[in-house]
């Protein structure tokens, strides 16, 4: 199964002070063997796929001028997890040291959470402009908590987290999610009682209503909360495997996909006003990862001959196009959930300078991150 990475923290021991740490390291893509200081623009893949290696894989991305999503993060294990970001217009991912980074559905913003280390008393949210580096930090919830599954609302207004309790022996629960109002720099912390899981919240489509899966006898159930953490309705019971709502409901929130209840090995796409079945079809989809666009899905595919990856699907089951090929293993070592955003408009490159508020001195390069 397709599994979300579990959050690995850094000893205090190898946190010191005084050491200066570049946060954003190029690491390699797309272009030639030797990368320059500042990245080359990607290349115009034409009508034809553009194809290239992820740095420290063999898992090959293929990527056409007319998708209406690309691949801006990614994070695999090897003997930790490395997370990457590709700013638009760039060939190249940079290795970055945040728990999570997350462009804006318009990339002219970035979201990151930074690590906390001893001493600290709250988890932060920094958000830089692309075009000139600035950053704001907007402070949320206390260090005794986890901020996981960042995820920016569809009109790119607002950001959303789970709150995540961890116990020493490593248990993970639910607490609530918090709101991040970009624009008035604030943060709301929504507490919801009797989550017994370590799943994530996620926009239900709009920037009004929030989706988080509550395992029950019948099966995953979708509940709908609006921002103040009431319960606005429920969606039908799915099959087994729905834990991550995030980019399940498609633009709007007019539907939702997920496996079938009565048929394990069919995805079901459900109108989530009347929880009518509007599609049910078998495909090649081990996990569903989110809408492509209004007609088509993705997900990563299921293991034929020890080979995987990550496929494009019709709402009959029929692939219709390879976004990525792997081997089973490496696309299990893979974590892509949010992975693909809304391909950047053509303009100008965004400014790399090395601004020392997108380098703070606490972050350590290639360090153990987290998962969401």
């Amino acid at each position: 199964m397709f599994t979300a990475p579990k959050r690995r923290f850094l000893s205090p021991a190898v946190v010191t002070a005084g050491i200066a740490l570049v946060v954003l390291v190029a690491v390699g893509g797309v272009g030639t063997p030797e990368q320059s200081a500042t990245p080359d623009p990607a290349p115009d893949p034409g009508p034809g796929p553009s194809t290239f290696t992820l740095v420290g894989t063999d898992v090959v991305v293929h990527e056409r001028a007319a998708d209406p999503m690309s691949l801006a993060t990614f994070s695999f294990y090897s003997d930790r997890w490395d997370l990457h970001y590709r700013p638009p217009g760039m060939a190249t991912f940079l290795s970055v040291a945040y728990f999570r980074v997350a462009p804006n559905p318009a990339h002219d913003q970035v979201a990151k959470i930074p690590f906390v280390y001893e001493g600290d008393k709250v988890h932060s949210v920094e958000i830089t402009r692309l075009s000139d580096g600035v950053t704001v930090t907007v402070p949320t919830i206390p260090a005794t908590l986890t901020p996981i599954f960042l995820d920016w609302s569809p009109s790119g207004g607002k950001l959303l987290f789970t709150s995540m309790k961890i116990s020493e022996s490593g248990k993970r629960q639910a607490q609530g999610f918090v709101v991040v109002d970009v624009a008035t720099r604030t943060a709301q912390t929504v507490e919801v009682p009797d989550l017994n899981s370590e799943d994530a919240f996620g926009w239900a489509g709009t920037d009004d209503q929030i989706a988080f899966v509550i395992g029950e006898d019948k099966g995953p159930t979708p509940y709908i909360y609006d921002l103040r953490g009431k319960v606005l309705r429920t969606l039908p019971h799915t099959g087994t495997g729905l834990d991550d709502p995030r980019d399940l409901f498609s633009a709007g929130g007019r539907a939702f996909v997920a496996r079938c209840p009565a048929h394990q090995l069919a995805h079901c796409v459900w109108d989530t006003a009347t929880g009518t079945v509007l599609h049910e079809f078998e495909s090649a989809c081990d996990k569903m990862l989110g809408w492509w666009d209004a007609t088509h899905l993705y997900c990563t595919a299921m293991p034929v001959d020890g080979k995987s990856g990550v496929v494009v699907i019709d709402l009959t089951g029929a692939t219709t196009q390879t976004l990525i090929t792997a081997s089973y293993e490496e696309t299990e070592d893979l974590y892509l959930k949010g992975a693909y955003q809304p391909r950047a408009a053509t303009g100008p490159r965004p400014s790399q300078g090395d601004d020392h508020r997108d380098s703070p001195d606490r972050h350590q390069a290639n360090a153990n991150l987290p998962s969401g």
